[in-house]
């Protein structure tokens, strides 16, 4: 572009100042004509939403933004490219975006660093027997005898299920490890594979000879249940399941009925649905750790907003994006 871009932030006051603290403004305003913010701790109304998108050549949403619908596409004509700072873009893009061919980005990259490394922590408590020995030992089994289910990482057979962004990760951190990571993904060809210094593999393969099997594929209708009574009756009675993806990949009534035989040990960070029902066997089992949907960006999404920055800086100076989002991509991602 020949001049600076105005940039149109459409998220509610409160998610825009966690992700735009000080270094980000300053950063954003460098190479922004104009920042249009939405002061409103909501989503804003339609009539809102024209008024800021009216000058826009770029929107920064999140969560909480609204979706870009014809309607409001209407008062935009300059608008040319949305950068989504949070993950999945599903929900704030309509079909209308992508007939105006304008460019989107996601920074689901940044999200998948933190969610990789709550994975790998996962990993490796899972086979420590962490939880299980802390509650050994307040439950006063002796000293010596509780480490016996403890186990290193030192050449397991690691299974990575999907070559996402957070299994890309993943995959990166246990290059740090003497394992052999398995990876199944059909849409990852055996050169890829060889690439990213794994072995491809099909999933019963993966089931049956990993001694930890991480979840990293996205929610779509391709994927749904995608781990079911026969996948999980594969895996290894020592295993390590660690789930940091999305519920609905799991089919969960078949998972406990296998945890319930107290086969293997699970980390289960998403359900289906979110939260869980008070009642539900994830809450009381001893081989299962719940956690809250923790494992991405909690404290800190400023990352997320300096990823979005980057894309504008690159838009505005005619480069390529670094994580465009296509249509034809929505039916792969989460």
């Amino acid at each position: 572009m020949k001049r600076k871009p105005v940039v149109a932030l459409t998220m509610p006051d409160s998610t825009r100042k966690r992700l735009f603290d000080s270094v980000n403004t300053k950063a954003l305003k460098r190479i922004a004509g104009k920042v249009i913010a939405n002061r409103k701790d909501a989503k804003p109304e339609l009539a809102d939403l024209k008024r800021m998108l009216r000058d826009a050549d770029v929107v920064i949403s999140s969560w909480g933004s609204p979706q870009i619908t014809e309607a409001a596409l209407a008062s935009a004509p300059r608008l040319k490219l949305i950068c989504h700072a949070a993950g999945t873009v599903k929900p704030y893009i309509s079909d209308a975006v992508w007939q105006r061919r304008i460019r989107v980005t996601s920074s689901a990259a940044a999200i998948a660093v933190a969610v990789a490394e709550t994975s790998l922590t996962c990993i490796l408590a899972g086979l420590k027997d962490l939880f299980r020995i802390r509650r050994m030992l307040q439950r006063g089994v002796d000293w010596w005898d509780a480490r016996t289910t403890s186990r290193e990482i030192y050449r397991k057979n690691i299974g990575i299920i999907g070559a996402s962004h957070v299994g890309r990760n993943v995959i990166r951190l246990l290059d740090s490890f003497d394992v052999n990571v398995l990876l199944y993904d059909p849409y990852v060809t055996a050169a890829r594979a060889k690439k990213l210094g794994v072995t491809k593999v099909t999933l019963s393969q993966l089931l049956k000879r990993s001694h930890v099997v991480s979840l990293h594929a996205p929610s779509t209708d391709e994927t749904y249940h995608m781990l079911a009574a026969k996948q999980f009756r594969m895996m290894r009675d020592d295993a390590v399941f660690v789930n940091t993806a999305r519920g609905s990949c799991v089919d969960e009534k078949a998972l406990v009925r296998e945890l319930k035989k107290g086969r293997f040990f699970a980390f289960i960070d998403v359900t289906d649905p979110e939260p869980p029902k008070k009642r539900h066997a994830f809450y009381k089992l001893d081989n299962v750790v719940l956690t809250p949907h923790l494992a991405g960006t909690v404290d800190d999404i400023t990352p997320l907003a300096a990823m979005s920055i980057e894309e504008v800086r690159l838009f505005s100076q005619g480069q390529k994006q670094m994580y465009p989002v296509t249509q034809k991509m929505l039916a792969h991602i989460g």
